[in-house]
């Protein structure tokens, strides 16, 4: 039985004689627990304690379920597993990697890894764009060149639409940011298949791949917020 069970039960088998005594006794063993995984907040708790006041008691009890309540930050490892769990086209492994880049998706919370996973995505898509100016300078084939005219469109689209999700994570405005996100998804793909249709070999396949895995991620991330 664990012991919020325990407790529980206890609290309807003792007369209220006893009550108090078997409650303080139980704090305590709550208060070694809390002293191993949350010190700073057992230590108010413990000056919480020394009063008998029912105010004083009533806090104490306020910092045990804090000390027992989960991390505010959120594992990049169980976040990945998540998203990799909602949606086939994630690769675990790129996600936990990708994420790692970013020293701030250590202490982050699901918001947080979303708008890093958003972040990690805006520079590769601006320097995808960059490459398809480049190209377009010095194609000579009206095919490739269309193919990445297109590509310089769903780029800039694409670009527009992560600033609009991070705004948009930022202010908790989900909803948008998910709309943002789907659209960003679709982009690289759509670049290459310019160049399927077309029959030309593709100079972005790389570029294309990565962005999209990137901006898949942070669009599960965000689903995970709701």
């Amino acid at each position: 039985m664990d012991m919020h069970a325990f407790i529980y039960r206890h609290s309807l088998d003792v007369p209220c004689s006893t009550y108090g005594r078997q409650l303080h006794l139980l704090t305590n063993y709550y208060l070694l627990l809390c002293s191993v995984t949350q010190p700073r907040v057992a230590i108010h708790l413990k000056e919480a304690m020394r009063p008998r006041s029912s105010t004083c008691f009533l806090l104490a009890l306020a910092l045990l379920l804090y000390c027992h309540l989960p991390p505010a930050n959120a594992s990049v490892e169980e976040t990945c597993e998540a998203a990799a769990g909602n949606d086939p086209n994630i690769h675990y492994d790129f996600c936990v990697k990708s994420l790692h880049e970013d020293p701030g998706s250590c202490s982050a919370d699901t918001k947080g890894l979303a708008i890093i996973a958003a972040n990690l995505s805006y520079p590769r898509a601006a320097a995808t764009k960059s490459k398809v100016k480049s190209l377009l300078q010095v194609a000579t084939d009206p095919k490739a060149k269309q193919c990445l005219q297109t590509c310089m469109s769903t780029y800039s689209d694409l670009i527009s639409a992560l600033a609009e999700s991070i705004s948009a994570l930022e202010d908790d405005r989900l909803w948008d940011a998910k709309t943002y996100l789907s659209a960003t998804t679709e982009s690289p793909q759509d670049c290459e298949d310019g160049f399927k249709e077309m029959r030309v070999p593709s100079p972005l396949s790389e570029e294309n791949d990565r962005v999209g895995q990137l901006c898949t991620v942070a669009l599960a991330i965000a689903t995970l917020l709701g």
